[in-house]
């Protein structure tokens, strides 16, 4: 059973429990996209929330990412920022990618933790509202950023607009030996 929906309602059945669908991926060059867009707007289409600590972020890290480290994160605080963000630009089209160093890892567990709260707190405000009230389901704006911030690095390490803070006596000497590795 190599399907990943059969796999899911199997464990569902089995367990009782509800299995969370896949997390979607961002690929870097659609967040590069997304991010010089944010330039020439004042409503920014992206949300980049950085689960590292704060020392690695503090090396390198997606430019305008919000560093929320995945040891003490406090994700009730984290879903009121991003619903602030998206009633100040009145944004219906918000787009949330949580990243790591190599990502899927700590990241998808704080997605998923931020798209729980998020959903229950869609539910409350439509049951508190009516049965029409618009809710914004989570897993359709959430993703991972693909391959993570070290390939974010690899891409884009020397575009200041795309990357902030980047280390380069920490980070050069790591990418070089990566791209001789895998050529």
């Amino acid at each position: 059973m190599s399907d990943p929906a059969a796999v899911k309602k199997s464990l569902s059945a089995q367990f009782s429990v509800d299995v969370p669908p896949p997390l979607e991926h961002t690929d870097p060059e659609t967040l590069a996209a997304l991010l010089q867009a944010n330039t020439t707007t004042d409503a920014s289409p992206v949300i980049v929330i950085d689960v590292r600590l704060a020392e690695e972020f503090s090396k390198g890290h997606v430019s305008g990412a919000w560093n929320y480290p995945h040891s003490d994160v406090n994700i009730e605080e984290l879903v009121d920022r991003v619903e602030a963000a998206a009633a100040k630009q009145q944004q219906s089209a918000l787009n949330v990618v949580f990243a790591s160093l190599q990502s899927p890892d700590l990241d998808e567990a704080v997605a998923q933790d931020f798209i729980e709260v998020w959903d229950a707190r869609q539910k409350k405000k439509k049951k508190a509202a009516d049965a029409t009230a618009a809710t914004i389901d989570a897993n359709r704006f959430v993703s991972l950023l693909l391959g993570g911030i070290f390939y974010w690095l690899r891409l884009y390490h020397g575009q200041a607009a795309l990357t902030s803070e980047y280390d380069a006596a920490m980070w050069d000497d790591v990418l070089t030996k990566y791209n001789q590795e895998s050529s």
